[in-house]
């Protein structure tokens, strides 16, 4: 009987960069980061990828199971409790989502809070995923401030999911329906993406400013350019 082969998809040597040094979160296995702006078309991005069969995690479904946590609701209702309303399912009290956005991002104090409490779970998250994932080369980290944060060194390597200013207020407005003036003291709390962008090497950077195509084809090319896929 002929032996049916696998493929898998694999990171090339090249772009294994920190082996021997600590990554972020602690992982065993190599970690290419996927970050940009808001609005920028990076859930797009990832949702193309796992299409291809990567293996990815995206950082904002990891926040939204931490909020979804008996302790985030206690720590949301004792912090905040003008962000907390009546949920619409079965008239339980929940997270009012978008009061505790404008108080994320209208104060400062409240941002520094809300994120010190988030982030310091998203590590046992992320293990959480990534053990369910079926990889043992590579994973590919959704997260939208990796600059920010300055993380960028616990990264093999990063990817920068760009489009310009207005074209992320335009999107971020339409997406969220909310107000100019909201759309850009969202945007002002990420480091600007011109700035991103001259932090990685232009084969880094998947344009999105053009259409659906065109992003299929930035897309194409990343697999092209860093994988490559085993037969065994």
């Amino acid at each position: 009987m002929q032996k049916i082969k696998s493929k898998k998809i694999i990171l090339k040597n090249e772009f294994i960069t920190l082996d021997g040094h600590p990554r972020v979160y602690g992982s065993q296995i190599p970690v290419v980061g996927l970050t940009g702006g808001i609005a920028s078309g990076k859930s797009t991005v990832s949702t193309l990828l796992k299409e291809k069969g990567l293996p990815v995690i995206c950082g904002d479904n990891l926040t939204k199971e931490i909020y979804k946590e008996n302790e985030s609701l206690d720590f949301i209702s004792n912090h905040f409790p003008h962000c907390m309303g009546v949920s619409t399912s079965g008239g339980a009290i929940g997270i009012d989502f978008p009061s505790l956005r404008k108080e994320f991002f209208n104060n400062l104090k409240s941002k520094q809070i809300i994120e010190n409490y988030i982030w310091s779970k998203h590590p046992i998250y992320f293990h959480k995923v990534l053990a369910n994932l079926d990889t043992n080369n590579f994973v590919i980290y959704d997260y939208p401030i990796i600059f920010e944060q300055k993380l960028d060194h616990l990264f093999d390597l990063i990817l920068v999911v760009y489009a310009d200013f207005e074209t992320q207020k335009k999107r971020l407005k339409l997406r969220d329906g909310i107000d100019d003036l909201l759309a850009q003291n969202i945007l002002a709390t990420q480091l600007p993406m011109e700035q991103k962008i001259k932090l990685v090497n232009k084969s880094q950077i998947i344009d999105n400013c053009g259409d659906s195509k065109a992003l299929e084809l930035e897309v194409e090319r990343f697999f092209n350019d860093f994988l490559y896929i085993k037969t065994t």
